[in-house]
């Protein structure tokens, strides 16, 4: 066992802390999907579809903000972030994006909504790492009587810091993302250097994927009108098959008429730029503040 501290727990509590967890997370899923707001605006914005730029009418020092110098200041934290190695230091990233959110004056219903769409994938972490993390010298495992499988406590530390990392790096995509109007974001990407071609693609991207839902939901209504009734048997498939093609061809027919109409109106491989960017002293300030943080934060971290 390597010299290894074994703690023997009883089955019935181990089932106790599960069905807390379970009665957490579904008070968070609650919490997310059901009190965000009139069902208009639910059904406005979709949580499972980003909506870039939606609080750019909103004031803080985000929205007033110089966009190119919040997308390296903000990407360089994420970045910073992500090589943290303790779990407290990411729980203190994690409430310091927090309070980012909390500065930006995002909605926090749909922070909720973004972050328990997170929670499948990274509870993975959390049922896996505990029990197939190597045994080191110094770990602490939990044996589970009457199994003999071995809860590694340094593995569940290990979890909690990528699962900590993970929602600080996400939360900070809300006021990176949402402070500023799309086209205004994109031209800061490409002032900073990405290719021109990349930022177009997210641009068109963005615009038309909310046009092809819309399309989607045009045929499943007219489908359902007709009768259409989904089943678990082959004229189902069949018919899910089509819808897929129409959907498929339908796209293609309007890129090729939306690309038509742009050489229309001049086109030339470029969008007109109508922003205009001039950093003060209080841009360059913030532009250090949050990489200065994420790197005082890595150092605690070295020395912890």
């Amino acid at each position: 066992m390597n010299d290894a501290a074994a703690i023997h727990l009883d089955f019935k509590l181990f089932i106790l802390a599960i069905a807390l967890l379970s009665l957490f997370y579904l008070g968070i899923w609650f919490l997310a999907f059901n009190r965000s707001g009139s069902a208009k605006g639910r059904e406005k914005e979709k949580w499972f579809v980003p909506v870039v730029g939606l609080d750019s009418s909103k004031k803080s020092f985000f929205h007033h903000w110089d966009v190119r110098l919040k997308i390296a200041s903000l990407f360089s934290y994420c970045l910073l972030i992500s090589m943290i190695s303790e779990a407290i230091m990411a729980l203190f990233a994690l409430l310091i994006s927090l309070g980012a959110v909390l500065l930006a004056k995002t909605p926090f219903s749909r922070l909720l909504r973004r972050m328990t769409a997170m929670t499948g994938f990274l509870s993975m972490f959390i049922l896996i790492l505990p029990f197939s993390a190597v045994q080191k010298p110094g770990d602490q495992l939990i044996f589970i009587d009457p199994f003999t499988l071995a809860f590694n406590l340094r593995g569940l530390q290990l979890a909690l810091t990528i699962v900590f990392k993970a929602a600080a790096i996400a939360m900070m995509m809300e006021p990176l993302f949402n402070t500023a109007p799309l086209p205004a974001t994109v031209q800061g990407m490409q002032r900073l250097g990405v290719p021109a071609v990349i930022c177009q693609m997210a641009l068109m991207a963005h615009r038309y994927i909310f046009v092809f839902l819309h399309e989607a939901k045009r045929m499943n209504t007219g489908m359902r009108l007709r009768g259409f009734r989904k089943r678990t048997d082959m004229e189902t498939l069949r018919v899910l098959g089509n819808f897929v093609g129409m959907l498929l061809i339908r796209s293609v027919d309007r890129t090729e008429r939306v690309y038509q109409a742009m050489l229309a109106r001049g086109y030339d491989g470029t969008f007109p730029t109508h922003d205009t960017f001039q950093a003060t002293g209080r841009d360059w300030l913030l532009g250090f503040f949050w990489p200065g943080i994420a790197l005082l934060l890595l150092l605690l971290d070295s020395k912890y």
